[in-house]
């Protein structure tokens, strides 16, 4: 799945291990759609290390749709740097 949004809130989760991190569109204000990722490093190395780099920002993440690692109805996964970009 290809999915384009803009990043409304990045929530990191600091007290698990791994430390996921779940992002939140504006296109889903209901958190049906999200992106999450067990390696922040991932995105900080672009937005920074409180992602405040891709707020307001329109991202766009590939991937397989995932219900058992992250929140929403259909999830993006992310576990490489090359499956988003800043659009």
């Amino acid at each position: 799945m290809v999915f384009q949004g803009t990043v409304v809130r990045v929530d990191r989760k600091r007290d698990s291990h791994p430390e996921w991190t779940t992002i939140y569109f504006k296109e889903s204000p209901d958190g049906a759609v999200t992106v999450c990722t067990p390696s922040p490093s991932i995105f900080t190395a672009v937005a920074g290390s409180d992602f405040s780099g891709m707020v307001g920002k329109k991202i766009e993440v590939t991937g397989e749709v995932e219900h058992r690692y992250c929140p929403g109805k259909a999830s993006i996964r992310v576990l490489e740097s090359r499956q988003w970009r800043i659009q």
